[in-house]
């Protein structure tokens, strides 16, 4: 992923649904760009179980004052989550872009 910053994303929030223990991860966004975002949950004993390739189909995720719901696939599970937007709405794409170029700024 590209680098925005290496500060932690304190408009940005994700919450999903595990898909294999069915329980709520929570976290904290320590990166995020176009293509998607590295997430350290504040669970880290759930990272086991989640593959590489998973499919997370209804990630909630707060970008400022807007609440959207993005699906995306696990990239690597290595010290932190990271995920990979798959098939992102236009217009949740351009609200992410907006965020961004603020975040540049």
């Amino acid at each position: 992923m590209a680098a925005t910053s290496n500060r932690t994303f304190d408009n940005i929030a994700v919450l999903f649904t595990h898909p294999v223990r069915h329980t709520i991860v929570t976290g904290t966004v320590e990166h995020i760009d176009r293509a998607g975002f590295e997430f350290e949950l504040f669970r880290p004993e759930l990272l086991e179980s989640l593959e590489v390739g998973m499919l997370i189909p209804r990630c909630k995720m707060k970008i400022g004052t807007d609440m959207v719901e993005v699906s995306c696939r696990v990239t690597s599970t290595e010290e932190r989550l990271h995920l990979v937007f798959s098939g992102l709405d236009p217009d949740v794409r351009g609200l992410l872009l907006s965020y961004l170029a603020t975040r540049r700024a």
